[in-house]
Formats: C-alpha cells, structure tokens, sequence
C-alpha cells in the first residue's frame, strides 16, 4: 500500500497512521455507523499540509475525506478505500478582535474549547453545532448546521464573515471581501463572496481548514426548570409565552428545551441577556403564563454555569430525524409524537426513544432520536420506522441536516437551473471528483444531471 508511506514521507511521519486505533476511529462515528476502512489517517496541523494531501491525492487518484469530531448520528460521510482527513489537528485559536467582534481559528478547534477562548475576552459564540461542544467549528460551515442546546440565538450562516477553503485543485480560497481587500474581517460585503458556496457542502467542494466567526458579548444567563407538558396546548402556551420575549429590553435571548420522555418532568427555560432583573421578570412571565406552580427559583444569572453538556455514550446503535418547523407548528410536532410516533418507535428503541424540541428566537427544532439493538433484524426494523416518520413528518418542516434524510427530501426537487450551477462549481473546485464523493447535495444535483 503506497498511501501511507507516501504520506509519511510527504507531510512527517507523524501526520499520517496506519495504526489500528486510528483506522478504527476513522470508520466508526458517534452513533456506531461503518463508514468503512480508510487507505491510511492524515492528521494535518495547518492549510498547506492540506494542500500538499489534496496535491497528492490529484496525482495519485485517491478520494480524501475530511473529518471531525464525528459526533453525528445521520451516516453523514464514508472513509472506504480514501484518506481519512482527520482535521481535529488544526486546532489552534489564531486571533480574536475584540473591538470588532471577529475570532479568527482553526477548523478542527472544537467549539467548546474556542468558546472558553472568546470567554476570557467577554465574548461567545452565539450557536453552535450541537449542545456538547465536542464538534469542530468546521462543521459549522461543512454541514451549516446548529442543533438542540446549540440554536440559541443565531443560526450557523451568521456568524461566518470568511473561509480559508482548499479546493480539490490544491489552490487555496479566501472568501470574505475584507479577506479580499487584505484588510482585518468586518464584512460580507463591498465585492461578490463566494462563502456561501461551501454551507453545507460537506468537504464536497473545498476542505474548509479557517473560519473567521462573529462573535458575541458573553451575556448572563438565567434558567427555570417547568414540569413537562402535558399536552399540546400545554406545550403551544409554552411556546407562545417564549416568543412574546422576542424584543423585550434586557433579553438577548431564549431557549426552551423539553424532553418527552428521557426526562419526563421537566421543561426549562433558559434565558439570556445583561441585566439581572430583566431576566428575573421573564422568567416569572414565563412561568405565570405556563400556569406552573411550586417552582424553584430561577438559577442565578451570570452564575458561570458551563453551556455544554456532556455527551451521552454508550448508544452503539443511534438513529434520529431532526425537524426544522414554524414556531406555530410546535404543538402539532409534540401532538403527533404523543398520539403516534412514540408507538411506532418503540418497537425498536430503548426504552421507547424520545422527542426533543427547543424553541428560540428563530425557529422551532424537534429531535426525534432513538437507539437499538445491534443485528439485521434491528436496524431493518430501525430504518423503517425512520422512513415512516419522515412520511409523517414531512408536511410540517424541513428534515434538515439528518444527512441521508436530507438528501432524499432534496433529491429531484432541486430547481434544474440551482442544480446546474452546484454541478459548473464541482467542476470548476473539484475537477478529479477526489473531495468526498457520493456525500450531500452536491453529489445529489451530480447524479440528477446524469439522469
């Protein structure tokens, strides 16, 4: 096998592994899905080690796969018979402007340990890949995707000023116009950007090695802990009591969490914003208007408690839908779950699965998650019941971001024109076809156009 010692030789011995342990990692993601054994493991420090591995990877005819912290549970990539790009050593801060609130770092930094460094600066970062942390910032742009705890307050594509993409011809793109103009980031404007581009493109068009992010001033913080819901116009009540806190002076922002069934007790509020007794009263607000009674006090605002939760382990087999819906169809979501999915999961699931859904400022998430048994007859069972509640779902939003899910509700339904323009930028990008292939959208609109 030539990969790997060609590798070795090219990049440093100790940037490219054939080590059982890292083959491992790279074809096993969170949820327990084979992506397959990769050639060999490239763990590049920076942007030119990349660029020398795509260089590389053109001449030897070789597909390249970059990855992060694999903590999703959707089947997203595939290692098989490529280079595992294992970006989580490009891991380093490289600047923060306070002044204009621009953080300037690594792709493969995870956004925990990127938010603990904006915090000794009094900034954060305003949404995040999930609630856990332990994503990389890359996937911020590589999947355009915030989830759960992390859709607090702004969605992925606003905090992206710019890009340092390396493209499948081995050139390096910095997108952002101030990156343009050689000037400190501030804007997404003054010239045509191409950023938006790689949103969501998942390493198909470019490997994504630098991002520059918006960050925001750190606010206090203020929870309340309700009991559940228990029906869908307890849950529309919630709903309605969060978003009349939109404008209101002293809140920045909100969230609502609730869990149907791994925490059956409890719904909670967390708010955020500058000024202790602005969140005093909106959680009182809140409350009143849930009707809820014997609650604790809220936890203090400002009280330093860690945003990040710690992942839970030990699901060897994982599945999930993620529904993006209006604010307005939250209490049809948490309805159907109650009278109709819960039971349809259950067949497969430990114990019976469960519904997530969090309300913010901007929309409305719901995670329909569950675990299995391992064997054939299981997940089977397991991958029709997810066709089943996408049948069902699917009026009421956007699977968004659910990978495979995804791909089905785009494929076929993309405008000939849109799907036209992704094939030209493949082409242009990635001439060889070696950046992730048979992943995501864009390969969705490549296999429409040879139809």
């Amino acid at each position: 096998m030539k990969a790997p010692k060609e590798l070795a030789r090219l990049l440093g011995a100790s940037k490219a592994s054939v080590k059982p342990a890292d083959l491992a990692r790279a074809a096993r993601d969170f949820a327990g899905n084979d992506l397959g054994r990769a050639l060999c493991v490239v763990r590049p420090a920076d942007t030119e080690d990349v660029r020398k591995t795509v260089l590389w990877a053109r001449k030897a005819k070789t597909a390249l796969t970059p990855m992060g912290a694999l903590s999703s549970f959707w089947a997203a990539t595939r290692a098989a018979g490529r280079v595992a790009l294992d970006l989580r050593g490009l891991s380093r801060l490289l600047s923060v402007d306070a002044l204009e609130g621009v953080a300037h770092a690594q792709a493969g930094m995870s956004v925990a340990a990127f938010d603990a460094a904006l915090s000794k600066k009094g900034l954060t970062l305003a949404a995040a890949p999930d609630g856990f942390g332990d994503a990389t910032l890359g996937s911020l742009a590589a999947n355009d995707t915030v989830a759960g705890l992390g859709q607090f307050a702004a969605p992925a594509t606003s905090q992206l000023v710019g890009l340092t993409v390396v493209l499948g011809t081995g050139e390096i793109l910095r997108t952002g116009a101030s990156s343009v103009l050689g000037l400190p980031a501030f804007a997404l404007q003054g010239v045509p950007d191409p950023t938006g581009l790689f949103l969501a493109s998942e390493g198909s068009l470019g490997i994504v090695t630098e991002l520059l992010l918006r960050a925001s001033p750190r606010p206090k913080r203020s929870a309340l802990v309700l009991r559940r819901p228990s029906s869908s116009k307890d849950f529309a009540r919630l709903a309605a009591a969060a978003r009349a806190l939109r404008g209101t002076p002293g809140i920045d922002r909100f969230l609502v969490e609730s869990w149907v069934t791994m925490r059956p007790d409890e719904a909670r509020v967390e708010l955020a914003g500058p000024d202790d007794e602005a969140l005093r009263a909106a959680a009182r607000r809140v409350a009143a208007a849930f009707k809820a009674e014997g609650l604790p006090e809220p936890e203090p605002a400002g009280s330093g408690k860690s945003r990040w939760q710690e992942r839970p382990l030990g699901k060897e087999s994982w599945k999930g839908v993620s529904l993006q819906v209006p604010h307005a169809n939250a209490g049809r979501v948490y309805d159907l779950w109650v009278t109709r999915l819960r039971g349809r999961v259950a067949g497969v699931a430990s114990p019976e699965g469960f519904l997530r859904t969090y309300l913010n400022a901007y929309g409305c998430a719901s995670l329909f998650g569950w675990s299995f048994p391992a064997g054939e007859a299981a997940a089977a069972s397991s991958a029709e019941v997810e066709r089943g509640l996408r049948t069902l779902l699917g009026p009421l939003g956007i699977p968004y971001r659910a990978g495979t899910v995804w791909r089905a509700a785009l494929d076929g339904r993309l405008d000939p024109v849109y799907a036209g323009t992704l094939r030209s930028v493949k082409t242009l990008f990635d001439p060889d076809g070696i950046l992730n292939p048979g992943v995501g959208v864009v390969d969705a609109a490549l296999r429409r156009g040879t139809k």
